[in-house]
């Protein structure tokens, strides 16, 4: 199962992300701090580029499948 998201942005805000994720700050905040995801700094700002984030939820997307996979071999 996979889900189609379109980006139509070149680099979103952390607020935009949190909105375009479903995710709080602090868990944005999380998947920073381990490496899942790499703002950069513009002027004063951070903000996460298009292709961090297509990578990011590609990873996620199969890290699911994978799960479904596994417990339908088991079930």
């Amino acid at each position: 199962m996979s889900v189609e998201v379109q980006l139509e942005k070149e680099s979103y805000s952390t607020r935009e992300l949190m909105f375009l994720l479903h995710l709080s700050y602090s868990a944005i905040h999380k998947l920073v701090k381990t490496g899942r995801l790499h703002p950069i700094k513009i002027g004063n700002k951070h903000v996460f580029l298009k292709e961090d984030i297509e990578r990011y939820i590609r990873e996620e997307q199969e890290k699911r499948n994978k799960r479904i996979t596994n417990s339908s071999i088991i079930n």
